[in-house]
């Protein structure tokens, strides 16, 4: 990690260890970043890459300028659109960038120590923890690991360039080999120990514009917001959840080597408690009403307690309703337990009780369980970024099958739309529907508010009485 200090030290420790920049390398490097296999349209990083690499003094001046005006509070260093709201963010572009800005220090070593500056006064902690580069994704205020980023064009070469990871005997670039061993800057202390291993980021990280290398990040089908659904139908929809009250938000799903990285000074640090959590958890609390006049307040409890496994237990008391003035104060409750990976291409397994419950027989209350096996298909390109799609089969443990088909859209500002479909395999019963509109960020210390439906409705009956709304903020345990 390099951070503003001592100016003059920090810029002289940062100085990347290039070779003489000669006419081919040149040619090399302007080939990588103006390759026209890029799957998409170029980010503006990549731009200003492209300038720093390419360009000609008024270009490498003019890229500059707008690097040193970009937000770097996110990842602790400018994201790909140079707004500071993307939701992630490629290693790949970075090892293009850093190596740019080394190229364009050698072609006009006039800007040297304007070049200097700008990367000192950025954070790389989470871009290079535990000496490998890294895709992130923002998650609970700071920035989450995604994966390793081990195959690039560039292996490495722009980090490298600058100090910011160690340079091994076998398998460096021949680039880097040959420069100067003690230039480099090493990445100080506190950027080499992660002290907190937490619940990773859920819901929807959309694909971002970047260089050839990129990996996208496949996290479609994010999963329901405070409440799940009670029927097939709405389960299928694979995006939202249950608005009632009684029915407990589900536990975010875990994604591998997803940690927290500390952070700098300009980095949001997470706020949670000192130490390892061994058992993720979220508590909930909502309010919800429906047409039919209903009014009801809910509080639900999830765990982790496993990698892509959740428990649930959730309490609803009815507050008000239109038919029933004689209100005896005892809460029903919820309760689910199963496995869900939210990647795409993935299975799932649960079983669920949406409630209400009251004081049934524990086996009656178990038959009444619904269990589900489920299926995230993948969508091809762009259109995965914006939409998911699953398929499945429920039934009650008394047995009565259904087939399940839902669609979900996933729309700017965390807010998303969803329809289900479900038809009963053992008797004639018409096709059912279920539809949800509503804005979550899918993960706690947000608020979420959910319009739904979720029938039974004939299709292509709207049943509006049975539309609900609810409102819903979660902590973490």
């Amino acid at each position: 990690m390099l951070r503003s200090g001592d100016s003059a030290a920090a810029a002289s420790s940062a100085r990347p260890a290039h070779l003489p920049l000669t006419s081919a390398s040149l040619a090399v490097a302007c080939a990588l970043l103006t390759v026209s296999s890029a799957p998409c349209v170029a980010s503006p990083l990549y731009e200003v890459a492209t300038h720093l690499a390419c360009g000609d003094r008024a270009n490498v001046e003019e890229a500059l300028r707008r690097l040193e005006g970009a937000p770097h509070a996110r990842f602790g260093v400018p994201d790909e659109s140079l707004t500071g709201e993307d939701p992630a963010l490629s290693s790949g572009s970075y090892d293009h960038l850093l190596d740019a800005l080394a190229n364009a220090r050698q072609r006009f070593p006039e800007l040297a120590a304007q070049i200097d500056a700008l990367v000192v006064g950025w954070d790389f902690c989470a871009l290079t923890a535990e000496e490998q580069r890294w895709d992130l994704a923002l998650g609970e205020g700071a920035p989450w690991r995604i994966q390793p980023a081990t195959m690039a064009p560039l292996l490495g070469r722009g980090f490298a360039a600058w100090g910011l990871l160690p340079r091994r005997a076998n398998g460096r670039p021949r680039f880097i080999a040959e420069a100067a061993a003690g230039s480099a800057t090493s990445l100080p202390p506190q950027c080499q120990s992660t002290t907190q291993v937490l619940s990773t980021p859920h819901g929807s990280v959309p694909a971002l514009p970047a260089p050839a290398d990129r990996r996208d990040l496949t996290c479609e089908g994010p999963p329901p917001p405070p409440s799940p659904p009670p029927a097939p139908a709405a389960a299928a929809a694979g995006l939202p959840a249950r608005a009632p009250a009684h029915a407990a938000r589900r536990a975010p799903p875990k994604v591998a080597e997803a940690r927290p990285l500390r952070a700098g000074p300009d980095v949001a640090s997470p706020s949670t408690r000192d130490g390892v959590s061994t058992l993720p958890g979220t508590l909930t609390a909502s309010l919800s009403a429906s047409a039919a006049g209903a009014v009801s307040a809910g509080l639900g409890v999830s765990f982790a307690p496993l990698r892509n496994t959740f428990a649930r237990a959730g309490l609803s008391w009815r507050l008000a309703t239109d038919w029933d003035e004689s209100l005896d104060g005892e809460p029903t409750w919820s309760f689910g337990l199963g496995y869900d990976d939210w990647r795409t291409g993935t299975w799932s397994l649960q079983l669920n009780h949406w409630g209400p419950l009251r004081r049934l027989p524990a086996r009656a209350a178990l038959e009444a369980a619904v269990a589900n096996l489920g299926y995230k298909v993948p969508l091809p390109g762009k259109l995965g970024k914006w939409m998911s799609m699953r398929a499945d089969l429920s039934s009650p443990l008394s047995w009565s099958p259904a087939a399940g088909l839902g669609f979900g859209l996933k729309l700017p500002a965390h807010v998303f739309f969803a329809i289900g479909l479900s038809k009963k395999l053992l008797d004639d019963s018409a096709l059912s529907w279920s539809y949800v509109l509503g804005r979550s960020q899918w993960k706690p210390g947000t608020l979420a508010v959910v319009l739904s439906n979720y029938g039974p409705n004939q299709v292509p009956e709207p049943n509006p009485r049975r539309i609900s709304i609810s409102v819903s903020w979660s902590w973490k345990l």
